[in-house]
């Protein structure tokens, strides 16, 4: 692993290996065109735009959302205090390159305190020569090492005075030191010697208690006798009535300090059942036993050779490409020689002609190979696949919106991908032991910082005792109660998602006036421009005079806001919204009868008509049928016309033409005898009925008209 970082980072780390590693220099020009560098430095600097967090959510045993926040606050500012971006940018440009990179947890007093304890983390720069694991264990994080190193390298001389009653501080030199094989050598270099810490887990086994509100805990000898002293909470019981406890095997974790012949000091006791030092792992393959780590240089390396020769030979090629100098004979420049090795350009040059020799010609330029500048194409292409990055458009059209930028720019990271998950599940193991360590390390009543997820700080209270309902003392805020986990938080910085809000927030306004007047105030918070903030406060005291937000307790004293009067006007402008709609519903429902009263007289017209038709076919019906009684009345034959006439109205002409049922009975009596002359006319054919003048056919289409059939 350190010969890929040599490879990709030193100066002349590529051509260390030429000639089986002779490295003489045999007059050829040895160029490097580092693009395995470049191409690390893209994914480290999309990596930094998608930084990877740890954020805890509850998980039992009376854990809450709030203390969750105030627990993931903590840890913020634990990282912020520790300069976290440089300790995990460097762990992660180290496994990029090598394969592996880490850091550590550790405790440390406060500044300004000699008793108050505080959690930080430590930069490992060269982790790769510095930490090792238990090899027997499988996880990429090494939660399941057994035992750990951290070797450090510190002058002889500190080292003395730091370790004064060690074996090796008592050789005057650093010479003697090596002389006498009191160390193996790994264990100096130099002025230097190496001290490390040595982290092991220790079995053992815990009694675990359920107690009647749930909660599951560790009952040690402290909480034992709390219980038996009747304070805090009971233990529950099972049906046999006795206390739900078990055993279980756990460890404790102890650490040395020890250089190559000696225990320094230990073993010291660290509030936590996780070795704090966090591996950040790059392609892990367990081939016949043996582990291979790499990054993204090992693959690479052979086509960036290819690359460097390819491109060496390129430069050498065209370096002489310009060299036309003459091919001339000895015998030619005879007594000549000043006129020939001038480096000026004179407008003639005299030489001696020689039988069977051509006059004096330039030789033609050195011709560069098609098959080398394919070769240097295909080897960069090479070097960009082996590496596991997708290229992306090499330019982007000026309508690409920074959104689909943005995205083009993240499908590009899809070969990297499972790097980067190594790196969260880095962070969220680091998240962790930060976790298990807040109850033992910050165990007493104060006042501490945590910072927000936009970067905002505040101070909170935490493990403040105070008398309860029911009398008895309770802890508020407890860092040491509940059960949490972690949460992997894979987003875009805040910047990034700032940029990406603003965004939105303009698009969406632009299609909705009202959205646009309600979110005014989030687009100039950020905007990142100068005045800002002055902007936003702004536009903050609009929207709270019109009522259009609620204030906040900041504001109410920053601003001297009059919440009663922006009550009141809030009351104002819901009574004249309130009277807004009202009048817009009494508006509708005048219109909805207005439409009701219209349909209403629209269908009367329409029955009306109808009506007058029908009563206008009614006489004309009532016409004909006239005729017909006149002629029943003379005694005038009928013809067939006549006769279909009465039998569909025969009851219309004895409802209109009968007063009573002794008239209706002569009348139906004619009208059946008209019938029968009708069938005795057609038998016999007495009279076959004329020819329809205009008229009668006029009579029959108004008879059609009213319903009656001929």
């Amino acid at each position: 692993m350190n010969e890929d970082r040599l490879f990709c980072q030193t100066e002349d780390g590529q051509w260390q290996d030429i000639n089986n590693g002779d490295s003489e220099d045999d007059g050829k020009p040895r160029f490097t065109v580092n693009k395995i560098a470049t191409e690390i430095q893209k994914v480290f600097g999309n990596y930094l735009q998608l930084r990877p967090q740890g954020k805890l959510i509850p998980a039992g045993n009376g854990a809450t959302k709030q203390l969750a926040n105030i627990r993931s606050g903590l840890i913020k500012n634990i990282e912020q205090n520790s300069n976290s971006h440089d300790i995990y940018d460097t762990a992660y440009q180290s496994m990029l390159e090598c394969g592996f990179g880490a850091w550590k947890v550790e405790t440390g007093f406060a500044e300004d305190s000699i008793s108050e304890q505080v959690i930080k983390l430590v930069k490992i720069p060269d982790a790769v020569n510095t930490v090792w694991f238990d090899p027997s264990s499988k996880e990429i994080t090494r939660r399941d090492a057994k035992y750990a190193f951290h070797i450090e390298f510190i002058q002889f001389n500190d080292y003395k005075l730091k370790y004064p009653k060690s074996e090796v501080a008592q050789f005057p030199t650093m010479q003697q030191l090596i002389s006498s094989e009191t160390c193996n050598s790994y264990w100096y270099n130099g002025d230097y010697i190496a001290v490390a810490q040595y982290w092991r887990k220790v079995p053992t086994t815990k009694t675990l208690g359920l107690l009647v509100t749930g909660e599951t805990i560790e009952i040690t000898k402290e909480i034992e006798a709390s219980l038996q002293n009747g304070e805090g909470a009971e233990l529950a019981l099972d049906t046999d009535g006795m206390p739900r406890i078990r055993q279980v095997e756990s460890h404790r974790l102890e650490m040395f300090m020890i250089n190559g012949g000696e225990v320094l000091s230990g073993a010291h006791s660290f509030p936590s059942p996780y070795i704090p030092l966090i591996p950040v792992i790059g392609h892990e393959l367990m081939v016949q036993g043996t582990k291979y780590i790499r990054g993204m240089v090992r693959h690479a390396k052979d086509p960036q050779r290819i690359y460097n020769y390819s491109n060496s030979a390129f430069i050498e090629t065209t370096a002489v490409a310009t060299d036309q100098s003459y091919v001339i004979a000895d015998a030619q420049v005879k007594g000549y020689e000043d006129d020939w090795s001038r480096n000026d350009n004179p407008p003639y040059k005299r030489y001696k002609h020689v039988d069977g020799l051509p006059a004096p010609q330039r030789s033609q330029p050195a011709q560069i190979s098609p098959a080398l500048t394919a070769q240097m194409a295909q080897s960069e292409n090479d070097i960009v696949s082996a590496m596991g990055v997708i290229q992306t458009q090499q330019s982007l059209s000026e309508s690409v919106t920074g959104v689909s930028f943005r995205d083009q720019m993240r499908n590009s990271d899809l070969g990297t991908a499972g790097l980067m998950s190594h790196m969260v599940m880095a962070v969220d193991y680091s998240t962790e032991i930060m976790n298990s360590m807040l109850g033992a390390v910050y165990d007493t009543e104060q006042v501490t910082r945590i910072v927000g997820d936009e970067g905002k700080t505040e101070e909170v209270q935490i493990n403040r005792t105070e008398r309860g309902e029911n009398g008895k003392m309770v802890k508020l805020n407890d860092l040491s109660s509940g059960t949490y986990q972690v949460e992997a938080d894979v987003a875009p910085s805040f910047t990034s998602q700032r940029t990406e809000l603003l965004e939105m927030l303009q698009t969406l306004g632009n299609n909705n006036p009202m959205l646009a007047e309600l979110t005014i105030d989030l687009q100039a918070k950020y905007m990142d421009a100068p005045f800002s903030d002055e902007l936003h406060k702004r536009l903050r005291k609009v929207q709270i005079d019109k009522g259009l937000v609620e204030p906040t307790e900041e504001e109410v004293e920053e601003m001297g806001i009059n919440l009663e009067a922006i009550a009141q006007r809030k009351a104002e402008l819901d009574a004249a919204n309130k009277s807004l709609i009202e009048a817009e519903a009494q508006l509708k429902q005048s219109q909805t009868r207005k439409n009701n009263e219209d349909a209403m007289n629209k269908a009367a017209a329409t029955d009306k008509l109808v009506s007058d038709n029908q009563q206008t076919l009614i006489e004309n019906r009532y016409k004909l049928l006239e005729s017909v009684k006149i002629k029943l009345e003379l005694g005038q034959p009928l013809n067939q016309q006549d006769a279909m006439l009465l039998v569909v109205s025969g009851e219309i002409i004895m409802d209109d033409f009968a007063d009573s049922l002794e008239e209706r009975e002569q009348l139906h009596a004619q009208v059946m005898q008209a019938m029968g002359q009708m069938q005795a006319q057609v038998a016999g054919n007495i009279q076959q009925p004329a020819r329809p003048t205009a008229e009668q056919n006029v009579q029959a289409i108004n008879m059609n008209d009213a319903g009656l059939t001929i």
